[in-house]
């Protein structure tokens, strides 16, 4: 028997490009496959197989169906709006990109003045401020956006601005501040001026209390650890207008989106009515800063090369085409958009399951079609990365329990214990216990596992199983978090 990815191929594509029925008829395959609920498929620039797929229901709960007015998150696809509308205020001279953050934002100066360079509005959108991710300063945050970038400045940064990529989330909110405060408007303002009215894009929701309003809505759901889907009733969403990924959409408004950024109108035409719009959004796609590859990408995606991101955009060559992507992770969802500049092509694809690897294996599979290709066996990828990660993950906790045992009844140093606090996190709190050391942090109380003289690590899934290295000093000493704190709490 064929692989199940080359069949796809074979009855998907003839010369006249996808066939609408197949594609439908491979996204309710995949769905149940991937054991998710619901499923939507925006696909514009093929013609005949152009609009929106949809498959399985908002929740597993009720018996509604998707469809194309149905919302689901954008999630940090959002970040390519706030860039978008960035863009045009650039164009229109309201802003410069190379404008320094602080000269909108008066109260902008990192703690950590190591680097002489500013942080220009340029760095936030490409994520090249030098900050590391600091993901726990949003996620689960009921602090105002102004709030959240006073804390990161509070932390210290690992490179001049300008010269390494790392994903930085908060920054986005700087980003819209600093513009809210060029133009004098309120970030959602601006992008339905600048983007949303040209557009005539409808239907935005945009902040937690506005999405629980809506009937037609996609409900977040996870896989518990037996592998079965469930509701996910205390999934956390953004409580508040993000500029970062806290956009909802109907699918259907996806349309103009993808239209826009492929460069073609409703009529397969160049752009003309938004033609000043469609010049901002060209400068979003440059690549403006170089990433690694990582160690997994020969193996897993080897057909990636020359990976960077643009503004709200990553950027990539994908056997041998210039490609425009990005991902979309928000608590019991996953989004995936590829724009293929150069062929007037794209697609989103949304998913009401959290992490699920479903959209990246739609994606690339029909990425492979559009460009001509059979399909990769992305299914079998995909399967076979998941099972490398959790045995990735296994063979870490086997090294930490061989060296826990090591550790064993060894005397630890004095002053562990106590209060230890960091000015963007917070206070920890470590004490004794029968079993060793605790530690309670951001509300937390978890034990810490010994590894080595003055080592231990956190098993613990929010805060991304942190190793911590106690540092003895005079003055009381300092816990080094790694993970998702990377900061130092200080007696």
């Amino acid at each position: 028997m064929l692989p199940v990815l080359l069949t796809l191929a074979l009855v998907l594509v003839d010369q006249s490009g996808p066939d609408r029925q197949r594609l439908q008829t491979e996204l309710d395959r995949k769905i149940a496959q991937w054991k998710v609920p619901g499923a939507g498929l925006v696909l514009v620039g093929t013609g005949a197989a152009d609009g929106v797929y949809v498959a399985g229901k908002r929740s597993i709960q009720a018996p509604e169906l998707i469809d194309e007015n149905t919302i689901f998150p954008a999630a940090s696809l959002t970040k390519a709006f706030t860039a978008t509308m960035v863009a045009t205020l650039a164009q229109k001279g309201v802003v410069n990109v190379g404008d320094p953050v602080v000269k909108w934002l008066e109260w902008y100066m990192p703690k950590d003045n190591r680097f002489n360079d500013p942080i220009c509005l340029k760095n936030l959108m490409d994520h090249s401020s030098g900050y590391p991710a600091h993901d726990l300063l949003f996620y689960h945050s009921m602090d105002s956006l102004d709030r959240m970038v006073r804390k990161l400045l509070l932390l210290p940064r690992f490179a001049p601005p300008g010269t390494t990529y790392e994903y930085q989330v908060t920054q986005y909110y700087a980003l819209a501040l600093a513009v809210q405060k060029a133009s004098g408007l309120p970030w959602r303002e601006s992008i339905q001026k600048e983007v949303f009215s040209p557009l005539k894009i409808q239907g935005a929701v945009w902040s937690k209390t506005e999405v629980d309003k809506v009937v037609n809505r996609a409900h977040p759901h996870r896989l518990a650890q037996e592998g079965a889907c469930q509701p996910w009733a205390n999934a956390w969403c953004n409580p508040r207008d993000n500029p970062s990924g806290g956009l909802w959409l109907p699918l259907d408004q996806w349309v103009p989106w993808l239209r826009l950024h492929s460069g073609f109108d409703q009529s397969g035409t160049e752009l003309t009515a938004v033609k000043d719009l469609y010049k901002a959004a060209k400068e979003t796609h440059q690549t403006r800063i170089r990433q690694g590859m990582g160690n997994e990408e020969p193996a897993f995606r080897p057909e990636v090369s020359e990976l960077g991101y643009g503004w709200g955009w990553v950027t990539m060559t994908y056997r041998g085409e210039r490609v425009l992507a990005h991902g979309g992770v928000m608590d019991g969802f996953r989004a995936f958009i590829m724009i293929f500049p150069q062929r007037k092509q794209a697609f989103a694809v949304f998913a009401n399951l959290d992490r699920t690897p479903f959209n990246h294996d739609v994606a690339y599979s029909l990425a492979d079609l559009l460009l001509g290709h059979a399909p990769a066996n992305w299914t079998k990828r995909l399967q076979e990365k998941e099972q490398q990660d959790i045995q990735i993950q296994a063979d870490r906790l086997l090294d930490w329990a061989e060296k826990s045992k090591i550790w064993q009844g060894i005397p630890m140093a004095k002053g562990m214990t106590g209060q230890f606090s960091n000015p963007a996190y917070g206070s920890i709190q470590v004490k004794e216990s029968k079993e060793g050391l605790r530690v309670n942090v951001l509300g937390n109380d978890l034990p810490l596992q010994r590894i080595g003289k003055d080592s231990f690590v956190v098993i613990n899934k929010l805060l991304a199983d942190p190793e911590l290295l106690f540092l003895p000093s005079n003055r009381g000493g300092t816990w080094r978090f790694g993970g998702r704190l990377t900061a130092d709490f200080v007696k």
